[in-house]
């Protein structure tokens, strides 16, 4: 049984290390030059999947690494209107 157990976590280390997916784009801000600062915040819908977030560079680029599945996007910025992008597949 011992065998069986520790094979079993290890697929399933490897299932959780194959479905991580690397997102990337940009946002860019109306009627500014640095596009810094943009929290992007990636909120979990799928069973599996986590919340995280990450900030834009001078250029308005992100990236981010996240569990593979379903996400509501969350664009938002002090002074700006937020923007919402639902149910999109990572």
């Amino acid at each position: 049984m011992r065998k069986y157990v520790s094979t079993l976590i290890a697929l399933l280390g490897l299932v959780m290390t194959v479905s991580a997916v690397t997102v990337d784009g940009y946002c860019f801000l109306e009627n500014a030059n640095d596009h810094s600062g943009t929290r992007v915040l990636f909120t979990g819908i799928t069973p599996g999947t986590l919340d995280d977030s990450t900030y834009t560079d001078i250029n308005g680029h992100y990236q981010v690494e996240l569990v593979g599945g379903f996400y509501n996007v969350t664009f938002s910025h002090l002074d700006y209107l937020d923007e919402e992008l639902n149910e999109q597949n990572c």
